[in-house]
């Protein structure tokens, strides 16, 4: 990320000016000033999301979108007591 470089971020009406880089960073800038987490964003450049990987240009237009975040999963075994069983 060089000096001097930023993108504009559009989120609900207001345009928010962070560092350039990749979309983590990107995410992790964007969290105190819309007070969202960065699992709970998706970032849209050019009708594409972006994964977190992604590099953003310096001065580069993109829109922010609020996503619900991923619920971590739960896997349950029930075995019966008598016959050792799974139910």
């Amino acid at each position: 990320m060089s000096s001097g470089s930023s993108c504009t971020v559009k989120y609900m009406g207001k345009a928010h000016s962070v560092p350039a880089g990749n979309v983590m960073d990107v995410k992790i800038a964007l969290t105190l000033p819309t007070g969202l987490a960065a699992c709970a964003m998706k970032i849209i450049c050019a009708g594409k999301v972006l994964d977190n990987a992604n590099e953003v240009k310096p001065n580069a237009k993109l829109m922010m979108m609020r996503c619900a975040s991923q619920p971590d999963l739960i896997r349950l075994t029930v075995r019966e007591i008598v016959t050792g069983r799974l139910a």
